[in-house]
């Protein structure tokens, strides 16, 4: 190793910043390539000292944004509650994303709450007696609803026109159709 090297490596102890060391160099006599030479033995990466600072820098924001994002943002697991309703009575009071099940008069509806204080209500499986004519309106339909935080209409879980002036879609239509032909008895 050379003495000008041992140089080096005694002001990078020191704490010497690397590019102020190659200044010294070059203000000795040594060319700029040939004190760039002598640096890039001696310090290993000394061109990358502020590289290092950005990088953890940039690295740092991304962390910063990506977990506000996720405050912002949450990724709501879906609450499934089966059949029990006050499992998601109390999801949905809370705007949180829930799903459960609902018989009523035999038919099965999926309803699916989300963090908007809305729902969507689905025939999963109309009632093997449920009259042709009404089982070929509402087949396969739905309707999305929206309501205030902690005021979930819990009849909607058990009754096909609750809350029904709050949403909107293909199965309130289809229920107003049946409502208004007066299909379905009172």
């Amino acid at each position: 190793m050379s003495e000008i090297e041992d140089y080096v490596k005694m002001q990078l102890k020191k704490g010497s910043k690397p590019i102020d060391i190659e200044k010294k160099l070059e203000q000795a006599g040594f060319n700029k390539d040939r004190a760039y030479e002598i640096m890039e033995k001696s310090s290993i990466g000394f061109r990358n000292e502020g590289r290092f600072k950005k990088i953890a820098v940039l690295v740092f924001f991304i962390i910063l944004i990506a977990a506000m994002g996720f405050y912002i943002f949450p990724i709501d697991e879906a609450k499934d509650c089966g059949y029990d309703k006050e499992c998601f009575i109390k999801a949905a009071n809370e705007c949180l994303v829930a799903t459960v099940l609902s018989d009523i008069g035999g038919t099965i509806f999926k309803i699916s709450s989300d963090n908007t204080c809305s729902y969507i209500k689905k025939v999963e499986k109309l009632s093997e007696s449920e009259p042709k004519e009404i089982a070929d309106v509402i087949g396969n339909k739905e309707m999305s609803c929206t309501y205030l935080k902690g005021a979930f209409n819990e009849e909607a879980l058990t009754k096909i026109t609750a809350d029904i002036e709050n949403c909107a879609g293909q199965l309130k239509n289809a229920i107003q159709e049946i409502t208004s032909a007066e299909i379905v008895a009172p």
